[in-house]
């Protein structure tokens, strides 16, 4: 099997850096091959010239998945039994619900997408369906099959001139998605009304604003954001915009609230930051946020295991610096006088390895069950007043 894999240059942003490196040498290893580069316009000419025509092909597209070994496998079962068949696997998230895989957990490290992979592959094994068409991101195919096509036919055309597709059900391939797309509704739930001017800390692309403003419209809305490119493109929903590290952004008082979603462990310093939205508030104001728990039972698992792998994003995102738990949380806030009057813990089934792992420390008694199965803090603090 020979691994295509598309040479694309990532965005400026750290963590799509990391996630492009990530990515490929997770899919290289976990497959056994050493991936054969091609560029965005490269046609199965050019592929041909340089690979032996009688290989199955690993077509990656996307950048940004990760192929599970039993994906590898499963794949190329399916096409040995159909050799005219072009071959694509399930996805955590497809743009084809069809190719939506049907996990019985949500996964969230390496370790827990291998046992997902595991058990989805053991549940349906080398079964298949077939399909009008198939999520380019990843597909496998007979390299016969390529040397009758079009020699200027380009690699990423190759699935519309295929008759016969086919997903392997079993087979389990991660794609990350936008990790700043979402509008962040459980942030926004938390505002409350009658609020005027908000400052949104780390805006991104500007998802949160953008969503803000469709259930309050009046809002004066503030952004901060390091990264220029993301920056330019929250513009259109901030009434003002402010590109620089929070640490030395120049920010006008008084905001009625300050958003910090997933913020204070990318920052050197939180507890200062802290201090300064503090100061930047009205007496009586809010502070919204959200950020991971580092008790979380994976983490834990992992530790105890002499392990500590950074992933692209997520609860231990290759730019986190800093670490909470509750309590830490708490104290925190209470030091730069802020006062919790919400606290929501985001709480997702544990797969089955991790169930006993939660429970067998908790039978032990050397293990508090809600942190353990708490991924992460959503919570909205009030600014205290002073006496």
């Amino acid at each position: 099997m020979i691994l295509l894999w598309p040479d694309i240059e990532p965005p400026p942003i750290e963590e799509e850096i990391f996630c492009y490196r990530f990515c490929k040498e997770k899919s290289a290893g976990f497959l056994g091959l050493q991936p054969v580069y091609y560029f965005p316009d490269s046609t199965v000419g050019n592929i041909l010239r340089t690979c032996n025509h009688d290989r199955r092909f690993l077509v990656v597209n996307s950048p940004k998945i990760i192929i599970s070994p039993d994906a590898g496998e499963i794949m190329g079962s399916i096409l040995q039994g159909h050799k005219s068949a072009i071959v694509g696997p399930v996805y955590n998230e497809a743009e084809y619900a069809f190719q939506n895989a049907r996990l019985s957990f949500p996964y969230l490290d390496m370790d827990t997408f291998r046992e997902a992979s595991q058990l989805l592959a053991y549940d349906q094994g080398d079964l298949s369906k077939k399909a009008n068409r198939l999520e380019p991101a990843c597909f496998l195919v007979d390299g016969k099959i390529l040397s009758r096509m079009s020699k200027d036919l380009k690699i990423s055309e190759i699935l519309s001139h295929s008759d016969l597709k086919l997903i392997a059900t079993g087979a389990l391939v991660h794609k990350f998605s936008e990790y700043t797309s979402s509008g962040r509704p459980e942030l926004i739930d938390l505002v409350p009304k009658k609020i005027r001017r908000i400052l949104d800390v780390g805006c991104g692309r500007g998802m949160y604003g953008r969503y803000l403003r469709k259930r309050f419209p009046e809002i004066h809305l503030t952004g901060v954001e390091v990264n220029e490119s993301m920056a330019r493109e929250a513009g259109k929903y901030y009434d003002e915009l402010i590109i620089a590290p929070i640490e030395d952004a120049e920010i006008d008082p008084y905001f009625d609230l300050i958003n910090c979603a997933d913020i204070l462990e990318h920052i050197p310093n939180p507890w200062d930051i802290l201090a300064r939205l503090s100061d930047l508030l009205r007496e009586g104001s809010y502070l919204t946020g959200s950020l991971p728990n580092v008790g979380h039972w994976t983490i834990v698992k992992a530790l105890l295991e002499g392990r500590f792998e950074y992933i692209p994003w997520g609860l231990l995102c290759v730019t986190h610096i800093r670490f909470f738990t509750e309590a830490s949380l708490r104290e925190s806030l209470k030091a730069a006088g802020f006062e919790i009057d919400v606290l929501r813990r985001h709480v997702l089934e544990p797969s089955p390895k991790g169930r006993e792992f939660v429970d067998g420390l908790c039978q032990r008694k050397i293990g508090d069950r809600k942190s353990l199965m708490t991924a992460e803090f959503v919570f909205r603090a009030k600014k205290s007043f002073k006496s």
